[in-house]
């Protein structure tokens, strides 16, 4: 009975995905969704847009501002927003650098900031309600080894994004919904070693 109202709930429905995790791709592909990726892998995108007939999506650096929402607002309509994109670069906080601190900051805050103004502006203006989804990581909750310190002050400016969206864009329209869920890390593609 959960599948079936999930998959009635995003039949047609257009969603976001920040980066384009094969599994979440596929998952919200499956329900009938039409998915609208971002990512920096081009052969990724060009995998994903092979493989699975309702898919859109572009290559782009989620750090440029502008070509970010540029390659959003080609989208056109959003219905929901999964904003999953993240970094991670382990360093115990004596070795944190500022290179990998901004990155940090770069990838999962500033980029977030720009993804959630951009898709929620749209929304806004439909006035048909939808879903803003920042994903954190149970890292944030739990907290971190000492070699993912480095995770925690971003993590923790994500949770505070999603209250600032809760408190604006809430208020602003109706229906529209806004969460944070927490996820345990995983190993993928965003755990580097080294920049």
């Amino acid at each position: 009975r959960g599948k079936w109202l999930l998959t009635t709930h995003l039949l047609e429905k257009r969603v976001l995905i920040r980066r384009s995790s094969r599994q979440l791709v596929q998952r919200f592909h499956d329900d009938g969704a039409l998915v609208l990726a971002v990512d920096k892998n081009s052969e990724t995108i060009e995998q994903l847009q092979r493989e699975l007939p309702n898919v859109k999506a572009v290559v782009v650096d989620i750090t440029n501002w502008d070509e970010t929402k540029k390659a959003i607002e080609t989208f056109g309509a959003i219905d929901h927003v999964v904003n999953n994109a993240g970094i991670l670069i382990p360093q115990t906080f004596m070795e944190i650098t500022k290179d990998v601190a901004s990155l940090h900051f770069d990838v999962n805050v500033i980029a977030s900031i720009n993804v959630v103004q951009t898709a929620a502006k749209g929304i806004i203006e439909r006035g048909s309600g939808g879903t803003i989804v920042n994903i954190s990581s149970l890292v944030r909750a739990k907290g971190a080894t000492p070699a993912l310190q480095c995770i925690l002050p971003p993590k923790i400016a994500v949770e505070m994004l999603t209250k600032a969206c809760l408190l604006s864009l809430v208020l602003t329209i109706f229906g529209l919904t806004v969460s944070l869920p927490m996820v345990l890390m995983l190993q993928c593609p965003i755990f580097r070693t080294q920049v």
